[in-house]
């Protein structure tokens, strides 16, 4: 029993001195120890032991001070003297974060680690001013290799910096992968796609791969941009002509540094940009009371992001309403840069006659290619504003005459009439109760004119639409009355119209909401089908394509339901001024 015991502590033995030998011989070496910030590194791991080559060794204690580009495999065997040998061998490629005396810390493969390495890393050489576009001296005789540059190294905060990477390939690629250029953590944009041509380089043809990108500095002082990493798989042949197997590579180059430069005090609040357009066009150059008026203003600027894009607006004026829609806001992505366009209409519906002058708009910006401010304006402009077409004084149009009833005639107009007056009778001119019809038929046709008068205010607004943000100047006209002309303008199916109606209904019904859009009073009565139906209305109104909208009815009947639904959720039975819960009609 003893003999077997003292066998067994042998073996364990021998077991651990084979491990600490193995640990001791899994060695890490670098290609080179004294590299400049952005100079990528090779780290090679060998472990005496092929078994393990499908194991994927531990990086995680890299991640700290190493970013890792790729990693590749080997194994190798040996025969010497009747002896064989086999052995592992990872390459890592790894790139230093920091500048100074960095140390590569150890690399775990299951139970073994490897030793520590140290390296010293230099600051990058700042780029001489006078060749901005190249990052670094690049070899040009290797089979693949990478160029970048910028279109100005000491540009303004928030200007734009065009970054161009041109890759060089000379020989075929098999799982090429093109990581983005990176700015203190923060990706470029791609300006438009990628070109590829053909071009001879010392005697060698290469395929030239080459992509500008987009950055916007956003404070002064020095930014420094990080290449783009290209990893692939190359097969080279060996020295005896036959194809080899594949091989990983990756190419890289110097990060580039920027100089920003802060703005100029006096360009502090404007706008900075290469270039700036501002125009404007109107839908009719006739201006009447009540008639829509469409102001699209565009404004194109070239090397701006369309977050730092101002906004397009206008006040309302004792003249007109105005009524802005969702700007349009396109962005293009070309080799010149990024050019922003935003587009903004605007609905004007005067409400008094007579002459408007439209206030000039200002936009103030900063030409970061020559460094000085200047301004992209659109003059006042000045309009005559007439008469609504069939605003004639009532007085003028005498009511068609109809066959007079007098029995059947209401007696008692329902607004104050002016004084009537009558020459005494004599009584050679004419008969007793020929006067008494002369009185009626006078109080028939007065109590007829004040009816037409309030008639007509109806049939006005379905005509003429609305007079500003409110239909009517009339302060005394109550909900119910608002409500009937929503009625009459839903008969009329005039989109334009019925929008303003209900916009106006709106606001004497829920006087503390001030709503200005369709989309509010729909929110307010929480209707899908009202608001879908009020949306199609808007399309058709500021639509690219103007359909021929029928959908009045369907409006009201569906506006009528949703504010039965409203009401009775909120418990109303009759609103404060006496009215019924919807209006009757």
């Amino acid at each position: 029993m003893k003999k077997y015991f003292l066998n067994f502590i042998g073996i364990i033995s021998l077991l651990m001195i084979n491990t600490v030998m193995l640990a001791a011989t899994m060695q890490a070496t670098v290609d080179q120890s004294n590299v400049v910030a952005g100079q990528p590194i090779i780290l090679s791991i060998k472990l005496p032991k092929s078994m393990l080559i499908a194991t994927r060794p531990d990086l995680s204690l890299l991640s700290k001070d190493f970013d890792v580009l790729g990693i590749a495999s080997s194994s190798s065997m040996q025969i010497i003297n009747g002896q064989s040998s086999t052995s592992a061998r990872w390459d890592i490629k790894i790139v230093p974060k920091k500048i100074g005396e960095l140390t590569i810390p150890p690399v775990y493969v299951q139970n073994y680690s490897s030793n520590s390495v140290a390296i010293h890393v230099s600051p990058a050489t700042p780029q001489a001013t006078t060749q901005p576009s190249i990052a670094a001296k690049t070899t040009t005789d290797q089979p693949i290799y990478m160029q970048v540059s910028v279109d100005k190294t000491t540009p303004y905060v928030n200007s734009e910096v065009t970054y161009n990477v041109k890759i060089y390939v000379g020989i075929p690629l098999l799982n090429a992968n093109l990581s983005l250029p990176e700015v203190d953590g923060n990706m470029l944009k791609p300006l438009g796609p990628s070109k590829r041509y053909q071009q001879m380089v010392n005697g060698q043809q290469y395929v030239v791969i080459e992509q500008n990108f987009s950055l916007f500095p956003q404070q002064a002082g020095k930014t420094v941009i990080r290449a783009p990493q290209l990893q692939a798989d190359v097969i080279a042949n060996d020295r005896y002509g036959m194809m080899g197997m594949p091989k990983t590579m990756q190419v890289t180059t110097n990060p580039l540094t920027l100089n920003v430069k802060a703005l100029p005090a006096v360009a502090k609040n404007s706008l900075s940009a290469q270039s700036v357009s501002l125009n404007q066009t109107w839908s009719a150059n006739t201006w009447k009371v009540g008639e829509p008026i469409t102001r699209t203003i565009t404004l194109k600027t070239v090397g701006v992001p369309t977050n730092l894009l101002p906004s397009l607006t206008m006040s309302n004026s004792p003249m007109w309403n105005s009524y802005p829609d969702k700007p349009i806001i396109q962005t293009d992505l070309s080799d010149q840069g990024v050019i922003s366009t935003v587009k903004q209409k605007i609905v004007l519906i005067p409400s008094q006659a007579g002459t408007v002058t439209i206030p000039a708009i200002n936009i103030h910006w900063f030409n970061t290619m020559t460094g000085q401010t200047k301004t992209a304006s659109l003059i006042a402009s000045t309009f005559t504003v007439e008469p609504a077409a069939n605003s004639v004084t009532l007085q003028n149009k005498a009511p068609a005459m109809m066959p007079m009833s007098v029995a059947s005639t209401p007696a008692t107009p329902t607004t104050a009439t002016p004084a009537i007056s009558l020459k005494p009778m004599h009584p050679l001119s004419t008969t007793y109760w020929l006067w008494i019809v002369s009185v009626l038929t006078m109080l028939w046709l007065l109590t007829m004119f004040f009816w037409w008068r309030q008639r007509k205010q109806v049939t006005q607004f379905v005509a003429l639409g609305p007079q500003g943000s409110h239909l009517s100047d009339d302060k005394s006209l109550d909900k119910k009355q608002a409500w009937h002309q929503v009625q009459s303008a839903c008969h009329s199916n005039n989109a334009r119209v019925i929008k303003f109606a209900i916009l106006d209904w709106a606001n004497k019904e829920w006087p503390e909401k001030h709503y200005r859009q369709l989309s509010q009073v729909s929110q307010q009565l929480q209707s899908p089908e009202l608001h879908k139906l009020l949306l199609d209305l808007d399309q058709s109104l500021y639509g690219k394509t103007q359909s021929d909208w029928q959908h009045g009815a369907e409006i009201f009947t569906a506006l009528k339901m949703a504010l039965k639904k409203n009401r009775q959720s909120k418990k109303v039975v009759k609103s404060d001024d006496g009215l019924p819960p919807l209006y009757p009609e």
